[in-house]
C-alpha cells in the first residue's frame, strides 16, 4: 500500500514541475524522442493492477489453504485416541472447532497428532 502512495506523489511532483516548466510543443516532443515512452499515468495504473492481481492471487491461495482438512488423533493419559476432522483456520494451540460444529477443548495431558488428507 506504500508503494502505491509513494508512487502517487512521485507522480504529483512530476506533473507540478511539468506545469512550472515552460511548455514545449508537440513538435519539439516529438524530435526529442518522447513520442514512443509510456505516460507515467499509465505505468501507475499498470503497476495498481498487477498489485491489485497479486493481492488476489495471494488471498485466494490463503483461503485455500486455510479450508484445508486435517485430521487429528487426541490421544489421553488413559491411551484411548479420539479422532476428528478438523478444517485448517479452527484449529488453534488447544482448541478446535470439529467439520461438524463440535468444539473441542484440550487438556494438558492430551497429546494431538495432526495429519492432512
Amino acid at each position: 500500500m506504500a508503494i502505491i502512495v509513494l508512487v502517487g506523489m512521485l507522480f504529483s511532483k512530476q506533473r507540478n514541475d511539468k506545469n512550472n516548466k515552460a511548455a514545449t510543443s508537440s513538435d519539439e516532443q516529438a524530435a526529442q524522442g518522447e513520442a514512443g515512452s509510456l505516460p507515467p499515468r499509465t505505468l501507475a495504473y499498470g503497476l495498481i493492477g498487477v498489485l491489485l492481481l497479486l493481492s488476489a492471487v495471494m488471498y485466494f491461495f490463503d483461503r485455500k489453504d486455510a479450508k484445508q482438512i486435517i485430521e487429528l488423533t487426541v490421544w489421553d493419559a488413559s491411551g484411548t485416541s479420539v479422532q476428528y476432522q478438523v478444517y485448517k483456520e479452527d484449529y488453534a494451540e488447544g482448541i478446535f472447532t470439529t467439520i461438524d460444529g463440535k468444539q473441542v477443548r484440550l487438556a494438558q495431558t492430551d497429546r494431538v497428532e495432526i495429519s492432512g488428507q
